[in-house]
């Protein structure tokens, strides 16, 4: 019974479908060559587990297994749906064959890891302790812009400098 419980409490289904599409352009001004591109993402998510919950609770009544101690399983789900565009511009700039200058914007995504979006929860109340996941945290997107320029020297060597600033949120 108290396997069948601890199996319970730490079973998840979690499904995340990242559906994309990808778009990119590309020109030459001269020295200068553009290549331009964006990304779009629809992810559809679902996020499946089991709270253990005191028998005493009125949230025990939708309840499966219990670990003969007080407490009972509890089915849980939460879904999240959102879409995101990704655009990102390359620019490199040609003064000579051996002196060249990059710039680069890009924008990205980090999606939080299952257990920390996962809904379900442990209770202990006997220690009124709470162990869950959130499932309204978002995942992060960056902004990147990179700048660097390059000197190859005569005989296969390179000076490089670059600079860059990632802005997270």
């Amino acid at each position: 019974q108290a396997d069948a419980y601890a199996s319970g409490q730490a079973q998840q289904d979690n499904r995340e479908n990242v559906f994309a599409g990808y778009v990119q352009g590309e020109a030459d001004f001269g020295a200068l060559h553009l290549l331009a591109g964006l990304r779009a993402e629809f992810t559809d998510a679902r996020y499946q587990g089991n709270t253990g919950v005191p028998i005493t609770s009125s949230a025990a009544a939708g309840g499966t297994i219990t670990n003969g101690k007080g407490s009972i399983l509890v089915p849980t789900s939460s879904t999240s749906r959102y879409t995101n565009l990704f655009p990102s511009l390359q620019a490199r700039y040609e003064f000579s064959p051996s002196l060249i200058a990059r710039a680069v914007y890009s924008s990205t995504i980090a999606r939080p890891g299952f257990n920390q979006v996962n809904p379900s929860a442990t209770i202990d109340a006997a220690n009124n302790i709470v162990t869950t996941g959130n499932p309204n945290l978002k995942p992060i997107t960056a902004n990147s812009f990179d700048l660097s320029v390059e000197h190859y020297l005569p005989f296969g060597g390179i000076v490089s400098a670059g600079v860059f600033d990632k802005e997270l949120s």
